[in-house]
């Protein structure tokens, strides 16, 4: 993303003039790194460093790489989460409350490039398992990406927990202590899951 020559801003105003761009583009660039916690005290963070590498390398990494980052800013993963759920890119954007085109489009591009990311594609089938198991009717056919099945695991316990409760004593029958299924819950540890219940694990 820049040279490491130079303060941020001096290379972020270079960048801008070598490719014809205004530099008043820096108020859209700055405010927009910062609510992704890439830019801090008048700095490119080292995760900004490592996109960039990505950006240039062209990297398998880079979409989910953009995924953890872009999830962090509450707004946008309001966004992300309703684009799994099936609503159209336009209409998600329009809950930004864009209006610029330039801004649309460079948002549109990067919610693409974070709906091509393995955490999208597991968030987006653990969605339509929620709803196949809240609704039933058809189970919508997604590819699972590799390393997604513990978070299906955990979808399917906390339908169990909150829906089939009694099936779900069953199976702890064997554990010696009372069960108590509101304050149950579930810690992905490795390629398993623990079942825990007030900080204190019940089974894995």
């Amino acid at each position: 993303m820049r040279n490491r020559q130079g303060d941020d801003m001096e290379g972020l105003m270079k960048y801008l003039d070598s490719h014809g761009l205004s530099r008043s583009n820096y108020r859209v660039i700055i405010p927009t790194l910062s609510a992704l916690g890439l830019w801090k005290q008048g700095k490119l963070t080292r995760e900004a460093e490592e996109l960039g590498k990505a950006v240039i390398n062209g990297g398998q990494e880079l979409p989910n790489l953009l995924y953890r980052i872009v999830t962090r800013n509450c707004v946008l993963r309001e966004v992300i989460e309703k684009l799994a759920e099936g609503l159209p890119m336009n209409e998600a954007v329009k809950l930004l409350g864009l209006t610029r085109r330039d801004e649309v489009n460079y948002t549109s591009n990067l919610l693409e490039i974070v709906m091509s990311s393995d955490e999208f594609k597991c968030l987006q089938y653990s969605k339509a398992l929620s709803n196949y198991l809240r609704n039933g009717g058809c189970f919508t056919a997604i590819d699972l990406p590799k390393g997604c099945v513990l978070n299906q695991v955990i979808t399917v316990f906390n339908y169990l927990v909150s829906n089939k409760g009694f099936h779900l004593m069953s199976l702890l029958s064997d554990v010696d202590v009372t069960i108590n299924l509101s304050l149950i819950s579930i810690q992905p540890s490795n390629d398993y899951a623990l079942i825990i219940q007030g900080g204190k694990r019940l089974a894995r």
